[in-house]
């Protein structure tokens, strides 16, 4: 369908939103930020107004802000009240949706990102660039529907209830 050619974006205010994709991520990473918890984030302003910076910076790359202006619209962006929660709506929508009753990993590390990368250039034969522009669920959902496709996974079961009354 065409809503895989939708970028996630969670808008901030009227003209700015954050989006974070797999290049944001390693951003985050790379400037010593675990995405993943948020409220340490914010224990550390320099940190939270970084990992800001980090999601507005496709937004200001399309508005054609330049760097120091960046900062300073982080630095006020960080006062408003709710900004804790559209940051972590931002990550959440950039993540894929957890597998239902799927068994944690027998051996208790992440996923390999190059794995990942692999089976999306080498296998589906997409671009480095794409794969890095988007986002993780982005990137497993196409996969999937590649996958099913091709056959090397199956299609999930689709139940459908009929009323007979």
């Amino acid at each position: 369908m065409f809503t895989e050619l939708l970028k996630q974006k969670t808008p901030v205010t009227d003209t700015l939103y954050l989006r974070f994709d797999i290049n944001s991520f390693i951003s985050a990473e790379l400037a010593g930020i675990n995405i993943f918890d948020i409220n340490n984030i914010f224990a550390e302003p320099k940190k939270a107004v970084e990992l800001l910076k980090i999601g507005l910076a496709d937004c200001l790359d399309s508005l054609g802000i330049s760097e120091p202006l960046l900062s300073e619209i982080a630095a006020e962006l960080i006062a408003l009240p709710n900004i804790s929660d559209i940051i972590a709506s931002a990550i959440a929508g950039a993540l894929p949706e957890p597998i239902r009753g799927a068994a944690p990993s027998k051996s208790g590390k992440p996923a390999d990102m190059r794995v990942l990368r692999s089976r999306y250039v080498d296998i589906m034969g997409r671009s480095d660039e794409e794969f890095l522009s988007s986002t993780l669920r982005e990137v497993l959902d196409r996969w999937d529907k590649y996958a099913i496709f091709h056959g090397y996974k199956k299609a999930p079961q689709t139940f459908r209830q009929y009323d007979d009354d």
